[in-house]
């Protein structure tokens, strides 16, 4: 900030408040923009897949299909293209002053000094998108989660194996796909 901006501010506190508060809404929005980001690439992959299993299926002929072991592939990927559009849909942060607060600051239809009031209105921006970050998290994890299981029937399906070899195959990728993350999450914590 530049000397006269710094002057703008009753004191000093108040100015690294908002610089903080600055901080952490600009970090909400990459960390939403992250989520839309991963969410969107999995549903492009998710169609992809979707085509790609279909014309296997075509080649390989479906009577070689499991039927029940094919549907849950494809209920697994249906479902994580739902919930990858929801994410990418529910994604609507405050990134700053909303054009009510701009309205009012306009008017002066506040007693306390824009700063104060600033500072004051920070507190609902953050507690807002935080439960955006906290809902998309959640249903991130939800799209990929399915898509996994998409992923996991779909191969299953095209090795035509029975629905108790589909599961067991299932269950030991999952459990290496847990192994191989809590690894990761070690490494990066």
């Amino acid at each position: 900030m530049t000397q006269k901006e710094d002057a703008e501010w009753r004191n000093n506190r108040e100015r690294i408040t908002y610089e903080e508060a600055r901080r952490v809404l600009e970090a909400q929005e990459s960390d939403i923009s992250d989520m839309d980001d991963k969410a969107l690439r999995t549903v492009r992959v998710t169609a992809l897949l979707l085509g790609a299993g279909a014309a296997a299926a075509r080649v390989i002929g479906t009577e070689q299909l499991n039927t029940i072991v094919t549907v849950l592939s494809v209920l697994s990927f249906l479902l994580s293209l739902a919930f990858g559009a929801v994410v990418y849909d529910e994604s609507n942060e405050v990134i700053g002053p909303t054009s009510q607060y701009i309205e009012r600051l306009r008017r002066d239809g506040t007693s306390a000094h824009w700063e104060q009031d600033l500072l004051a209105q920070f507190d609902g921006w953050i507690e807002s998108n935080q439960e955006v970050v906290e809902y998309n998290e959640y249903l991130l994890k939800t799209c990929l989660v399915f898509f996994m299981l998409g992923v996991g029937f779909g191969t299953a399906a095209l090795l035509s194996l029975s629905l108790f070899n589909s599961l067991l195959m299932l269950g030991i990728v999952l459990l290496l796909l847990t192994i191989v993350a809590l690894s990761f999450g070690r490494r990066a914590g």
